[in-house]
């Protein structure tokens, strides 16, 4: 995940011109063997150090105001009139409504009359709440996810950052607008709107957040494009380069994404030391892997075992899968432990799923060290340094 967030190449963008440029998006191949979309512009000429720096895309100190953005966006669907306008949108023109604000057409096949009357109907929603969010000083999404442990960080419902997606989708879809029309002080400013959602959202350190600012800049960078690429667009050289880079950061996710399965299961972090019978040391391995098969299904995987419920399926399946691995790891960690200097007659004494929990702490906190290290590296080291690893290990 972590370059994720500059896979589409915006910053291509800083040397666009103040006339037409053609824009082409390709796929091609990295030096890793890896296939990463590619956008090329025709750009003459490079922007001069003369050129007005009258649009910003970034929210300036002096337009902050006191008020927490979060707020405003909840506040954005209470009245229920986004949904009540969505829905006639797709009511009154189907399945395109979805191709406008999409992006899966250009600007160009969008009938401008129609388009006209589906963006209008979320002028009060992008003008009462989404402006107003844009400028607030704060966003505060009222979770203290560092203070939350055990199964209530998976609870976690996380609506509202859902919901962002539907205010992601209005702007693209008045940003589309704006272009048709030439109105680019508009576009600018929807823009600015679109980027400060994505850095918003990006304030609550969960992957589910990381992942929709990451879609909401995507998205974003997209209508920039076709805003650079429109005839008579203005010289966005210096709006692009006062952008932050990157535009957020993912490492406080990845490193609070490392940390969950031992808030929610903390007697994992002190199985070296623990004191427990064979019957705890089996129901602690079935905790774990209810955990891992549990992330599994939510992730899409279908459950093997068959219950009553999903929970009794993932029970089932924990026991079979962690019973496999105790049956078939045994031999290799005994082996493992060995090497490391623990005696023959410790192990002895040691029941079979505490040398497979013991032997798994150890893997654990040696990929966690890993993937750790690789978390504040560029994209092509990652790949040269878990080569490296593998190699080593």
């Amino acid at each position: 995940m972590k370059n994720l967030s500059v896979i589409v190449a915006v910053w291509a963008l800083a040397a666009c011109t103040a006339a037409h440029s053609q824009v082409v998006r390709s796929h091609d191949l990295d030096e890793h063997g890896f296939q990463l979309p590619v956008t090329r512009m025709t750009l003459t000429p490079i922007a001069s150090s003369d050129t007005p720096f009258h649009f910003r895309l970034k929210v300036m100190p002096d337009e902050r105001r006191s008020g927490n953005a979060a707020t405003f966006y909840i506040k954005a669907f209470i009245n229920y009139s986004y949904f009540k306008n969505d829905r006639l949108n797709f009511k009154e023109f189907k399945d395109a409504y979805s191709d406008w604000s999409g992006g899966n057409i250009t600007l160009d096949e969008i009938p401008l009359e129609k388009l006209k009357l589906a963006a209008g109907r979320f002028d009060d929603f992008i003008n009462q709440y989404i402006a107003v969010a844009t400028v607030c000083e704060t966003c505060d999404w009222g979770y203290s996810v560092a203070d939350i442990s055990g199964q209530r960080l998976d609870a976690l419902p996380l609506d509202e950052i859902h919901a962002t997606n539907s205010i992601s989708w209005s702007l693209v879809l008045q940003t589309r607008l704006a272009i048709l029309e030439q109105r680019f002080d508009d576009a600018v400013e929807l823009l600015k709107m679109h980027y400060a959602l994505a850095q918003n959202v990006a304030q609550l350190p969960i992957n589910v957040a990381t992942l929709t600012a990451i879609q909401h800049f995507s998205r974003a960078n997209k209508t920039l494009l076709e805003f650079c690429s429109a005839e008579g667009a203005p010289n966005m050289y210096w709006a692009i380069s006062q952008l932050p880079r990157p535009l957020f950061s993912s490492e406080e996710t990845m490193e609070m994404q490392l940390s969950i399965l031992e808030r929610m299961i903390p007697e994992f972090r002190s199985v070296e030391m623990a004191q427990m019978s064979a019957d705890q040391w089996k129901e602690l391995g079935q905790k774990i892997f209810r955990k891992i098969i549990a992330d599994r299904s939510d992730a899409g995987v279908d459950l093997v075992a068959a219950g009553s419920s999903r929970e009794d399926a993932i029970t089932a399946q924990a026991n079979t899968e962690f019973l496999a691995a105790s049956l078939k790891g045994i031999t290799a960690a005994k082996k493992r432990l060995l090497a490391s200097g623990a005696s023959a007659e410790k192990i002895r004494a040691m029941p079979a799923s505490q040398i497979v929990l013991v032997d798994a702490r150890r893997e654990y906190v040696r990929e966690k060290a890993r993937f750790q290290k690789s978390i504040y590296l560029p994209t092509a080291k990652v790949i040269k340094f878990d080569r490296k690893w593998n190699d080593d290990h």
